[in-house]
C-alpha cells in the first residue's frame, strides 16, 4: 500500500516506490500528487527533506532545546534587542516596546536586553508577547513578510501566494495573531540585503495587483523589514513572532495551509520550509520586472509623449463617466487593466523616499499616493488625467455629466496686454487647466476676462480671507454682472440684501450663485458639499498649489463643474506633491517667463549679499544646534542687527520703499526699536488682528514718501498686494524656491513703473546650513535675473556656474602664490584634476574621518592633511580668494552655482571655522 505524505503547503503526494539508479547509484523516490495523473523521480533523501509522512510522528517529539533551536534557525531576526507586548494606560491599548533594564522604576532607554532561549520559550508557553527586529545590523534581512489585514485578506494571501509560485517561491502564509489577516514569511538560505528583500515584495504585489485589484496601495508600506536601511538611532519596525501558545489556543498565530487550515504539526511544517538563495531572489524580480510594467503619473509632458507602456493598449472599448472623477466601469476593464489606471493615477511618495534617504523611520509614511478610488462598481481617477488617457486609450467614449451651472450675464470691463490676451485663449482651449503666471501678471484680470466668456456660474476658491477681499474688490471692478442673486430671507421673512459677488468666508455667508468668492476652510466644513457645488459650472482655484493639502483636495474631488481652472505664480511645492496640482486641476494651459523680457532691459535687477560674522567664535556649537537654535541665534545678533538697521537707514535717505522680511515676530519687535524714530515704519504679521492688518495696509497704500515694512513671510507670502515696493531685506535664511519667488515677487507690482529693483539678502556664511540655503536662494535669484553688486561691503564677490567657474577656479589654481586651503567632503574627478595639477605650492587638506582620500595620487610630502567632524566645501587660496560650495560646479549636473569672493577678511573668518591656523 502507497505510504502517504505532505509537504510543507498542505499538498499531499503518494509514494509508490523506491527504487535505485544505476547512473548516479543512490535510492531515487517514486510518487505522485494525489488527484493528479502525474509521477516524479526524486533522490529519496530530497523527498524526505521536502515531505512528510503523515503516519510518521517522529518528527513532532521534539524536545524543548530542540523546538527553540528550529525557532531560531527560522526566525532569524536580531537578538541583542527584542520587543514585548504590554497595556499602555495613557493610549489605553496593547503596544510593543524594546525590552530594556530599569533604573529606579524607569527604562534605561540605551540599555537593551537580549533575545534569549529563556524569552523563546516564555513566548512558545505562552507567558508572553514578543515582537522580532528583522532588520539586522549590516542591513540584511534572513526573512521577508508580508502583512495583509484587510477584511478580505484571505483572497488576497491566496493571490499573493499564487502568483509567488508562479514564478518559483514557495510563500509560507502565518494567521495572525488577531486572526483578522495574514503573514506571507519567505525565508531565505543566508542573510540578503534588505533591500533586495524589499524589491521581492514590492514586485509580488505589483503582479498580484494585475490579478487582484482588491489590493490597495497600502500593501506596499506592510513589508517587513519595512526599511531598506536602518534609521539613525532606530532598529526598523518589529513583526509580531508567530506561535504564540495563548494565540495558537484561538487557532491564530500559527502556519497554515492553502485551505486556511492550520498544519496539524507546526514544527514539522518548520522543518521542511524551504528557503531562497539570493540568486532565487533575484530571478524572481527579473522575470517579475519583464512581465509586469505599470506606468506612474508624470505632470512632464516629455515623459508621457515617451511612454510606449503596452498596457494602455485596451483592445475593448472603454466606457468613461466625466462627473467629478472620471469614472470608469468595472465589469468593461480587465484586472489589469484595471490596475494600469490605478497605477497611472499614482506617484511615489516624496517624503517616503527622502526619509529613507536621511535614514528617518519611514513608520507611518505611504510610500505611494494614490488619487484612484475603488468603488463597488467604478474605478474613479481625477479629471485632470482626461487628456492623458484619451492619447493612450484609442476605444475610449466619454459621457459628460458634469454640471454647467447657471448662465449669467458678466461683462468685462477691462482691458487685456497682448501676454495676457494669449493666455485667456489658453485657458478658453480646454474645460481645464492651470494658469503659471509671475507675480503681477494679472491672473486675477484674466481670470475676470474668462468668467464673462464662459458666462456660467463661478466659484472661486482661496487660502484665507486677504485673498478672498483682494478678488471681490478686482472682480467689481473689472466686471459688470447682471441678474438676481440668490434669494434669501432672514428669520422675520425680510429678504436679505446681496451683492451679486458673494462672498463665503470669515463668519459671512452670503451666497450669490452668480459669482462666489469662498475659502477653502469655509467649504470644507460643509455639510451639504456636493449640493453646493452643484450650482457652480466654473471652479477657479487660486493659489492652486494649495489643492495638494488633503483639506483642499477634499474639496475640489467633490466638483462636477463643467470647467475647472488654477492659477498660481509658483506651480510647484516643497512637498514635491506637484502632481496632485495637475490632476485636480489639469496640466499647464499657459506659463510665463520668471520675468518680462521687455523688463529685463528696462529695470535693473540688483542682489547686494551681505556676509554677516555669525559663527566666526563658536563653530562646534552652531554645528551641533538646530534650525531654530540658529534662527534664535541671529535674531539676537546685536551686530547683525545694526547691520540690516543700517542698509535701511541708507536705503530711506535714498527714498526707497522697503519690504523687510523675516520668520519671526520676535525680529520685527527688534528691528523696530532700533530703527531710527524719524523713519515712517509699518508693521505686518499675523499675531496683529486682522482689522489692524488691513488699516495698517490701506494706511501704506496711500502713503507716498519713503516706508519701512517690517513683516513675517508667511504674512506677505500670498494675498500680498502693495504696488510701490521697490526694495526687499530678506533679513532670515530661506531655502525653498517657492518662498524665494514669492518674497522677491513683492517687487513686481507696477514693475513698469520702477527703474530699479534692490535685493538686500543677510547671508550667514559661517553657519553651514544658512550658507547651503543662500546657495539654494542663489538658483532662483539667478532665474530671476537678479545680479550682485557689492555696494562698498564684500570686495569682488561673483557667482559662478558650471561653465564660467569651471574656467576661473582653474585660473586660480594656476596663479596661488603661497598656499591653497582646500576643505572637502568627497572626492570627484575634476577636483583631484585640479589639485593634482598644483606644483610647488603649500597645500592644506581639510576632510572628514569619511572622505576617501585614496584616488588621490598625489606624494603625501607635498600636503598637509587635517580631519575635522564637519566639512564644508570651501577652497582658500592666498588668504583671500574664497571659493564657497565649489564642488557645486565640479559636479557633472551642469546646474551648479559656486561664490568667490576675493575678501581677506572673509578668508580669515572662514578659516577659523574649518580650524585652520592664521598664517
Amino acid at each position: 500500500m502507497a505510504q502517504e505524505y505532505v509537504d510543507a503547503h498542505g499538498i499531499r503526494y503518494k509514494l509508490l516506490t523506491v527504487g535505485i539508479s544505476d547512473e548516479l547509484d543512490e535510492k531515487q523516490a517514486v510518487y505522485e500528487v494525489v488527484g493528479k495523473n502525474e509521477v516524479k523521480i526524486e533522490s529519496i533523501n530530497k523527498f524526505n527533506s521536502r515531505f512528510r509522512n503523515v503516519n510518521n510522528s517522529t518528527k513532532s517529539q521534539l524536545s524543548t532545546h530542540e523546538k527553540i533551536k528550529l525557532y531560531k534557525s527560522r526566525f532569524k531576526a536580531r537578538t541583542d534587542i527584542y520587543a514585548k507586548r504590554y497595556f499602555n494606560k495613557k493610549l489605553q491599548k496593547f503596544i510593543y516596546s524594546p525590552v530594556t533594564t530599569f533604573t529606579n522604576g524607569m527604562p534605561d532607554r540605551n540599555n537593551h536586553l537580549p533575545l534569549t532561549n529563556e524569552v523563546i520559550k516564555e513566548h512558545l508557553k505562552g507567558e508572553k508577547f514578543i515582537g522580532l527586529y528583522p532588520l539586522l545590523l549590516d542591513n540584511k534581512t534572513n526573512f521577508l513578510v508580508i502583512d495583509i489585514d484587510k477584511k478580505n485578506w484571505k483572497t488576497i494571501v491566496t493571490s499573493i501566494c499564487s502568483v509567488s509560485k508562479k514564478y518559483g517561491l514557495k510563500p509560507s502564509v502565518e494567521k495572525s495573531q488577531s486572526g483578522n489577516g495574514g503573514h506571507i514569511w519567505y525565508f531565505f538560505e543566508v542573510p540578503i540585503k534588505a533591500k533586495l528583500a524589499r524589491n521581492l515584495g514590492k514586485e509580488l504585489l505589483k503582479a498580484t495587483m494585475a490579478v487582484n485589484p482588491d489590493i490597495s496601495f497600502e500593501a506596499f508600506d506592510r513589508l517587513f523589514p519595512n526599511q531598506d536601511e536602518l534609521p539613525d538611532g532606530g532598529f526598523g519596525n518589529l513583526i509580531a513572532a508567530p506561535l504564540q501558545f495563548e494565540r495558537m489556543k484561538q487557532g491564530n498565530s500559527v502556519f497554515i495551509d492553502s485551505e486556511f487550515n492550520p498544519f496539524e504539526n507546526q514544527w514539522d511544517f518548520l522543518e521542511q520550509v524551504e528557503t531562497l538563495s539570493e540568486q532565487d531572489v533575484v530571478n524572481a524580480i527579473n522575470n517579475l520586472l519583464n512581465e509586469y510594467k505599470f506606468q506612474l503619473y508624470s505632470s512632464k509632458k516629455e515623459d508621457n509623449e515617451l511612454i510606449k507602456d503596452e498596457t494602455y493598449n485596451f483592445k475593448n472599448e472603454i466606457t468613461v463617466i466625466r462627473s467629478n472623477q472620471l469614472y470608469f466601469p468595472i465589469d468593461e476593464l480587465t484586472n489589469k487593466q484595471i490596475m494600469v489606471l490605478r497605477w497611472g493615477a499614482s506617484f511615489y511618495n516624496p517624503e517616503y523616499f527622502l526619509k529613507q534617504k536621511q535614514r528617518f523611520s519611514t513608520w507611518d509614511t505611504p510610500q505611494y499616493i494614490s488619487l484612484a478610488h475603488k468603488y463597488e462598481h467604478y474605478i474613479g481617477l481625477p479629471r485632470g488625467l482626461e487628456t492623458n488617457l484619451v492619447d493612450k486609450i484609442s476605444n475610449i467614449k466619454i459621457l459628460d455629466r458634469t454640471v454647467k451651472g447657471q448662465t449669467i450675464s458678466a461683462k468685462f470691463i477691462g482691458s487685456l496686454r497682448e501676454n495676457q490676451k494669449h493666455a485667456l485663449v489658453s485657458l478658453m482651449q480646454n474645460n481645464m487647466g492651470v494658469l503659471a503666471a509671475r507675480t503681477g501678471f494679472g491672473k486675477t484680470v484674466i481670470s475676470a476676462s474668462l468668467i464673462a466668456q464662459r458666462n456660467c456660474s463661478t466659484l472661486i476658491i482661496v487660502n484665507n480671507k486677504n485673498l478672498g477681499d483682494q478678488w471681490f474688490k478686482r472682480l467689481n471692478e473689472f466686471l459688470q454682472v447682471s441678474g438676481e442673486p440668490l434669494k434669501e430671507y432672514t428669520p422675520t421673512g425680510r429678504k436679505k440684501k446681496k451683492h451679486k459677488i458673494g462672498t463665503i468666508y470669515g463668519g459671512k455667508k452670503s451666497v450669490s450663485n452668480l459669482i462666489d468668492i469662498a475659502t477653502v476652510q469655509t467649504l470644507s466644513k460643509m455639510k451639504n458639499i456636493d449640493d453646493f457645488l452643484d450650482n457652480y459650472g466654473m471652479v477657479i482655484i487660486d493659489e492652486v498649489h494649495h489643492v495638494a493639502a488633503v483639506t483642499f483636495d477634499q474639496v475640489v474631488m467633490h466638483s462636477k463643474a463643467k470647467y475647472i481652472y488654477g492659477l498660481s505664480a509658483t506651480p510647484y511645492r516643497r512637498d514635491k506633491y506637484d502632481p496632485i496640482i495637475f490632476m485636480r486641476a489639469g496640466s499647464i494651459a499657459f506659463k510665463t517667463e520668471k520675468v518680462d523680457e521687455k523688463q529685463i532691459l528696462n529695470v535693473s535687477r540688483k542682489l547686494i549679499p551681505r556676509i554677516t560674522k555669525i559663527g566666526e567664535l563658536n563653530t562646534s556649537q552652531i554645528n551641533n544646534q538646530s534650525i531654530s537654535e540658529n534662527y534664535e541665534m541671529i535674531i539676537h545678533s546685536d551686530d547683525r542687527n545694526k547691520m540690516i538697521v543700517q542698509d535701511i537707514v541708507d536705503n530711506n535717505n535714498c527714498g526707497r520703499h522697503q519690504l523687510v522680511l523675516t520668520q519671526r515676530i520676535m525680529h520685527i519687535k527688534i528691528l523696530s526699536k532700533l530703527i531710527p524714530k524719524t523713519i515712517k515704519v509699518f508693521e505686518l504679521s499675523g499675531s496683529q488682528k486682522p482689522k489692524e492688518n488691513k488699516r495698517v495696509i490701506d494706511e501704506i497704500t496711500k502713503y507716498t514718501d519713503p516706508y519701512v515694512i517690517l513683516a513675517t513671510g508667511s504674512f506677505v507670502g500670498e494675498g500680498f498686494d502693495l504696488a510701490t515696493i521697490d526694495t526687499l531685506l530678506l533679513v532670515m535664511p530661506i531655502s525653498w524656491k517657492g518662498n524665494t519667488e514669492q518674497y522677491v515677487g513683492r517687487m513686481s507690482r507696477n514693475v513698469d513703473t520702477k527703474n530699479e529693483l534692490l535685493l538686500f539678502d543677510y547671508v550667514d556664511l559661517l553657519v553651514p546650513m544658512f550658507a547651503r540655503m543662500y546657495q539654494k536662494r542663489l538658483r532662483t535669484y539667478r532665474d530671476l535675473h537678479y545680479s550682485i553688486v557689492d555696494n562698498g561691503t564684500n570686495s569682488m564677490s561673483r557667482i559662478f556656474d558650471n561653465n564660467s567657474g569651471l574656467k576661473q577656479i582653474n585660473d586660480d589654481f594656476k596663479n596661488i602664490n603661497r598656499k591653497i586651503v582646500i576643505s572637502f567632503y568627497k572626492l570627484n574627478v575634476k577636483l583631484i584634476e585640479l589639485i593634482e595639477s598644483i606644483r610647488d605650492k603649500n597645500i592644506e587638506l581639510i576632510v572628514s574621518n569619511q572622505t576617501d582620500i585614496s584616488r588621490l595620487k598625489l606624494d603625501k610630502d607635498r600636503y598637509t592633511l587635517r580631519f575635522i567632524e564637519n566639512v564644508t566645501n570651501i577652497v582658500i587660496i592666498d588668504d583671500k580668494i574664497v571659493w564657497y560650495g565649489f564642488d557645486q560646479i565640479l559636479n557633472h549636473n551642469n546646474n551648479g552655482l559656486a561664490m568667490r569672493f576675493e575678501n581677506s577678511e572673509l578668508a580669515d573668518e572662514l578659516k577659523k571655522t574649518i580650524g585652520v591656523d592664521l598664517f
